[in-house]
């Protein structure tokens, strides 16, 4: 049984590391150039939750944020005082949650009726 030799380079290898450095430096700047993008796509958002945060806050005296950006970042604020405000919050989110999973089985149980 004979090895299998790997293929001698020619010289042909357009592609080898190191041989075109103008390309090494092309695809360098070209990933510094999305890291950039990335970094001020992040501060504006980040900026943009803020400006958010500050307007609740005239309105409410605590409260939870929970969504996606357009870019579909997930975001989620939880702004409270105290301990206190923080439970009320947790106690108020926990009843949403239930009555929505209720009504969900309920519309359930009627499509389940329908069908008989």
């Amino acid at each position: 049984m004979k090895a299998n030799k790997p293929a001698k380079n020619n010289g042909n290898d357009k592609f080898a590391p190191g041989k075109d450095i103008k390309v090494e430096e092309l695809i360098k700047k070209a990933i510094e150039a999305h890291d950039e993008k990335q970094r001020i796509e992040r501060e504006g958002t980040l900026e943009n939750i803020k400006i958010l945060n500050d307007n609740i806050k005239e309105f409410l005296k605590s409260f939870i944020v929970i969504g996606y950006t357009f870019e579909g970042q997930p975001i989620n604020m939880v702004f409270a005082h105290n301990q206190q405000e923080a439970d009320s919050l947790a106690t108020c989110i926990k009843r949403y949650l239930n009555r929505s999973i209720m009504a969900e089985e309920m519309d359930d149980e009627d499509m389940l009726d329908e069908d008989l």
